[in-house]
């Protein structure tokens, strides 16, 4: 109608504009790779940003490395150290395929694996490290950062990409390995983390 178009379901063009540049970017073959290191980077770099309004600039770190001796035993994406609680963030750009959207359970698992699970994983492996006073925190320059050790800690897995069904399926298969001051973990999109911060 003279160039105008009609749209009765605003969240579908929105969604479009979000995710289509990445499909668009992961054709290219020779830039698939940085492609998915900055998608990674984007998720990590607005994470920090969001626990930033909360909590401030002393208590919020970004790629911490974890260190036993010379030997790399961990790896923080985002860290926020207040009093006697931690709170390890994990990110992870994976998103569902098409085969997952089309209901797919065996690839629905699979990447269930790739974006929660494994954050998951890498966030009960950190609580470990942080409760051994051995293990010396560095940022990506090397520094080393003085991190007060937790009583508690809440494991945090952000992914990229808006997750349809995300807290069934935590329900569903999320393996836990919960022990005393390590809590029940939170899986979210970063859109809802952005709704949190605010």
């Amino acid at each position: 109608l003279g160039g105008r178009y009609f749209l009765f379901q605003y969240v579908s063009l929105t969604e479009s504009i979000y995710e289509s540049p990445a499909h668009w970017m992961y054709q290219d073959a020779a830039y698939r790779a940085k492609a998915s290191a900055n998608k990674g980077y984007f998720t990590e770099a607005l994470t920090f940003k969001f626990l930033k309004r909360i909590f401030g600039d002393g208590y919020v770190f970004q790629n911490l490395d974890l260190f036993d001796g010379s030997k790399k035993v961990g790896e923080i994406d985002v860290y926020v150290s207040f009093g006697e609680i931690g709170i390890v963030f994990q990110c992870k750009s994976q998103k569902l395929t098409a085969a997952s959207r089309s209901g797919n359970l065996v690839r629905i698992q699979k990447d269930f694996q790739l974006a929660i699970q494994e954050a998951y994983d890498q966030c009960r492996t950190c609580f470990n490290s942080l409760k051994n006073e051995n293990i010396v925190a560095k940022d990506a320059a090397g520094n080393v950062v003085d991190l007060e050790r937790p009583e508690r800690v809440f494991p945090i897995t952000v992914i990229s990409d808006h997750y349809p069904a995300l807290s069934i399926q935590v329900q569903q298969f999320l393996k836990t390995d919960s022990t005393e001051g390590f809590e029940n973990p939170l899986c979210v999109d970063l859109f809802t983390l952005d709704v949190i911060s605010e």
